[in-house]
């Protein structure tokens, strides 16, 4: 690149010439022109004008703008744009898409924010920067999904960045169309910046982007995926498309009750099916008939329908759910079973009459969930959970119960869809990542090697289905959590005070020993952390900064320590901190799932929960991360240390309509016979049986359901070796609008501080998906 002089407009300008050595390569001369067609087609103050394009003796050249943003350089410095250098680069290693996407971010970070990403005195020290550090937050009022986007573009390996500009380009879509215009010129006006709102901004950067596309792609692209809703009541979920591809059967409790819907694609006739409590209806291979489960006195069973109405008919007892076979000669299930502190899931085979059934595999640690067949019939998938945790296991199998194996999920993940199959090899599901939000990922996996390729999809999704043609039919779920207070006791009555509320999942309140604070899990700051606020004052504080996720807060007894569990090793365990989150440290070394860290009133025991497959149970551990001991051996979460540090309880699964509250001892001492029952009336998000001790210890409050599938706190009194059923009495919430999910209670006993749960359900249709192929039935 020279300095040179426009002698007939007068103006200096910058020459960039490919050397004749290198303009014989037709791919580098391509790539020249293409670069300079794409730039000139940009109009921006901070992109370089490009007044000319030409040959002069074999060279190629352009003649640009000369820019004026020029500092002064040393010998041996990488002029211009070291700042904008990805890793890899400043490695010397080969470049490929994801560094664009690297130097990408950097300027978007830049246009945000006002300053360099990565900007040291030398080349050298920004360099330096560029391979170890991460740049600062860019400020306060930035959209979550925007700063995670950003940050996902610098990240320093290239595999956890966006796999594509096409990925990029939806996620930047989606914070377009899910964020408040009226937020963004604030912060701009704040930064000083002189740019447009975040429509112009998206615009913009979509047509770097596109810059960025014409330089690397050799085809033209592909039109964008198009997302058409077809439900409107908000309690719309699991959906199944029929053969033929017209009809969708869905579940609604738009009327109070879970029942299967049908609705008619082509138009916006939607008619009730079934009576309820009714949820994952499946259409029979010639579309005849509808599959489906029933929550009964006695458990959950399967039935079918004639999709024309009819009476329905049970097909089995005792079972979560199930799908027919490509043939139509047989529907798998899934039924879970405890067996001496086991948790197994076991899934069968049965006639679409009910007969002949028998079961196949069983496998153990997992809750498996929405079996579907591939359609050759020679393989089974199905999703599943830990006992208690998120949905993050996927399970391949052979049909007769042979060969199994569990899918290796690329990347971090809260919680996966249901797993359809494009063809005989490969499955399609979602993933929920934090640095999304109320976005996910959409993955096609091979089940033989697990590799697998993504793109960025812009809803949390639990059931995907096919329409015709490779469209794509899913649920959608937008979901918030708000924080509210409430007092407790004779004449408390309304919905209290919000202490934390806005489109963030705010969650996990927990009170500090003096009752003047409260703790909480946020995802406020684009990754889950640990935040308090003065109940007083309303300061808000973040006490957690990694970019990995922080849950479970906790307070020791003396309020001079917070716990809580964090992924920031590779998988979640329990960490210590000051009370201002300062010194943190790593208490436990399970290796797999460590979480829902308390502590003993003395302080010398941390009580947490193991998912561990080979020592899942509750475990005490010293808080210097010495002496660890199970004190209780099964799929067992969500413990609490009592008052007086003597019992812990915690929440374990009984059958698929029904957890139980157990008490264990802390220390050595003699097994304590417990438990409350707490049954399950319709399936959600919302962990029934999560609880927590009263003040004075001798009773439990705990999430549950009224006889409307409402979710609220009940207190029920703790007695050892007694029942107390008959003393179980509501406590607080039952709010038919929004499901409490998390909650803590005051050391007085006088008030709980509650997190609300509002979700927002849609039936969405997606269509031209790049990597998806018509499936076979």
């Amino acid at each position: 690149v020279y300095r040179a002089r426009d002698t007939r407009l007068e103006r200096e300008v910058a020459v960039k010439v490919l050397p004749a050595s290198l303009s014989q390569n037709e791919e580098r001369l391509r790539r020249f022109e293409l670069e300079a067609k794409a730039t000139s087609g940009l109009n921006h103050p901070n992109i370089l004008a490009i007044y000319d394009i030409g040959t002069h003796e074999g060279e190629p050249y352009v003649v640009s703008e000369l820019p004026t943003m020029t500092r002064g350089t040393q010998p041996g410095t990488v002029m211009g744009t070291v700042g904008y250098m990805s890793p890899e680069q400043v490695r010397g290693q080969p470049a490929g898409p994801q560094s664009d996407i690297f130097s990408f971010g950097a300027v978007l970070y830049e246009m945000l924010s006002g300053r360099q990403a990565f900007q040291g005195e030398s080349s050298v020290e920004t360099m330096n920067l560029i391979l170890t550090a991460e740049p600062p937050e860019i400020g306060a009022g930035l959209p979550p999904a925007l700063e995670s986007i950003v940050r996902r573009c610098l990240e320093k390996r290239p595999e956890d960045r966006f796999d594509s500009a096409r990925d990029l380009a939806f996620a930047l879509q989606a914070a377009a169309s899910g964020t408040s215009t009226s937020v963004f010129p604030a912060v701009i006006r704040w930064r000083r910046l002189r740019l447009a709102p975040l429509s112009f901004l998206i615009g913009l950067l979509l047509g770097a982007l596109l810059g960025v596309s014409l330089w690397r792609a050799r085809t033209r692209a592909e039109p964008p995926p198009t997302y058409r809703f077809i439900t409107y009541s908000g309690h719309d979920s699991n959906p199944s498309v029929s053969p033929d591809g017209k009809t969708i059967a869905f579940t609604s409790d738009r009327d109070g009750t879970p029942r299967i819907w049908l609705k008619q694609i082509a138009s916006a006739n939607e008619v009730p099916l079934t009576g309820g409590p009714d949820d994952h209806a499946r259409f029979s291979p010639d579309g005849a008939a509808i599959l489906f489960s029933r929550s009964e006195a006695e458990g959950i069973a399967l039935y079918r329908v004639p999709s024309l109405g009819g009476a329905p008919r049970k097909v089995i007892d005792g079972v979560v759910n199930g799908d027919f076979s490509p043939d139509g000669r047989s529907i798998v299930f899934v039924r879970w079973r405890n067996s001496g502190g086991r948790e197994l899931s076991v899934v069968g085979l049965v006639n679409p009459d009910g007969s002949e059934a028998r079961e196949i595999a069983s496998v153990e640690g997992l809750r498996l969930v929405s079996p579907r067949f591939s359609p050759d019939g020679q393989r089974i998938a199905a999703v599943g959970s830990p006992q208690g945790g998120y949905r993050n296991a996927l399970l391949v199998m052979r049909a007769d119960g042979g060969e199994r194996r569990l899918l290796k999920v690329p990347g971090t993940n809260l919680g996966l869809s249901t797993a359809v199959w494009p063809g005989n090899r490969e499955v399609l599901y979602t993933k929920e990542s934090s640095e999304f939000g109320n976005a996910s990922e959409l993955v096609k996996q091979d089940v033989f090697s697990d590799s697998a390729v993504s793109m960025f999809w812009p809803y949390q999704s639990l059931t995907l289905d096919f329409a015709r043609g490779g469209t794509l039919a899913a649920d959608t779920r937008s979901t918030r959590e708000s924080l509210r207070e409430l007092t407790l006791g004779a004449g408390a009555g309304g919905r209290g005070r919000w202490i934390a509320r806005g489109n963030s999942r705010d969650r996990q309140p927990v009170y500090s020993p003096d009752g003047r604070r409260v703790l909480f899990c946020s995802n406020r700051s684009g990754s889950n952390d640990i935040w308090q606020i003065d109940l007083e004052t309303g300061a808000l504080v973040r006490l957690t900064e990694d970019p990995a996720d922080d849950i479970d807060p906790a307070y020791s007894p003396d309020g001079q320590s917070i716990l809580w569990s964090s992924t920031r090793s590779g998988n979640f365990e329990i960490y210590l901190a000051n009370a201002d989150g300062s010194n943190p440290r790593r208490v436990t070394s399970d290796g797999i799932d460590a979480e829902n860290a308390t502590m003993t009133r003395d302080g010398e025991w941390i009580v947490y929960a193991s998912n561990h497959p080979e020592k899942a149970g509750i475990w005490r551990i010293r808080p210097g991360g010495t002496d660890a001991v199970r004190i209780a051996a099964g799929p067992f979460f969500n413990p609490e240390v009592s008052p007086d540090g003597r019992y812990a309880l915690y929440v374990t699964g009984v059958r698929p309509d029904q957890n139980a509250i157990r008490v264990v001892p802390v220390t050595d001492a003699p097994p304590v016979e417990f438990e409350i029952r707490c049954e399950v009336r319709k399936q959600s998000g919302v962990l029934v049986g999560r609880a927590r001790w009263m003040p004075d210890g001798r009773a439990i409050a705990f999430v549950g359901q009224d006889e409307r599938g409402v979710y609220g706190i009940f207190a029920q009194s703790f007695v050892p070796g007694r029942d107390t059923t008959a003393t179980r009495r509501p406590l607080a919430a039952f709010d038919p609008d929004s499901n409490t999910s998390t909650f803590g209670i005051s050391p007085d006993g006088r008030r709980i501080a509650i997190s609300s749960w509002e979700q927002n359900e849609g039936i969405v249709l997606a269509e031209r998906i790049p990597f998806l192929t018509r499936p076979g039935r």
